[in-house]
């Protein structure tokens, strides 16, 4: 209601900023109707002259679209904010964005040069070199694919990111045929407290390193 009432006088220097947080407020609430007319008032925002609230707009509308499936409009709004301001806050939000929405519909050839363009300064780094790794362990880029998760562990923000970078710098030495490298990722992922569903595959993983180093004692372990 305050920002209906705030938003009722156009010549109040609150309106813009009420109007791009009542649409933030709809968003939030997740349905049809309030997402539509989120979206419609971000879509206004766009066309008016303000350059910070328009490069906030696009952000959430790539969110928008991302949480309702529309994975290529999501892509088409966070390029938009890339080619419109290259030097944007929020450059590592729209690369992200990008990244996820091609990773989605399983365009990794274009997901991994989103995920890398995340900067090196931004707290989406880790999260954005697992998705790098990770899409090109899907390709069997398995050389790059350390080199980029290599740069991401000194990053990662928990416990958990250390567990999955480990896991698939353990897959990336595999699939090098370095499994003596291997099986050290692999235990090193077993010492952080990860969900059954990883902790379930590390041991297979593990299992099957340790295996082709004649490490059988820990085979076994991890096979039983």
């Amino acid at each position: 209601a305050q920002y209906d009432t705030l938003c009722a006088d156009e010549r109040s220097s609150y309106f813009l900023d009420a109007r791009f947080n009542r649409a933030l407020a709809y968003q939030s609430l997740g349905t049809g109707s309030a997402m539509d007319f989120a979206e419609a008032e971000f879509g206004v925002i766009l066309e008016g002259e303000d350059e910070g609230y328009t490069q906030r707009a696009l952000v959430q509308l790539g969110e928008l679209h991302f949480d309702r499936g529309q994975y290529e409009r999501a892509g088409q709004r966070s390029q938009q904010l890339l080619d419109d301001y290259p030097y944007s806050e929020y450059v590592d939000k729209a690369y992200m964005r990008l990244a996820l929405s091609h990773q989605a519909v399983a365009d990794l050839d274009s997901a991994v040069p989103a995920f890398l363009g995340v900067p090196a300064s931004s707290p989406l780094f880790a999260r954005a070199r697992l998705g790098g790794g990770h899409s090109l362990l899907n390709e069997r880029k398995f050389s790059e694919a350390a080199e980029v998760l290599e740069t991401g562990l000194p990053r990662a923000n928990d416990d958990t990111q250390r567990g999955s970078f480990n896991y698939l710098l353990g897959q990336a030495y595999s699939g090098q045929g370095d499994f003596s490298t291997a099986l050290t990722r692999f235990t090193s992922a077993l010492e952080f407290s990860v969900g059954a569903q990883l902790q379930e595959a590390l041991r297979f993983s593990r299992g099957n390193a340790a295996f082709a180093v004649e490490a059988y004692d820990v085979a076994e372990e991890d096979f039983n």
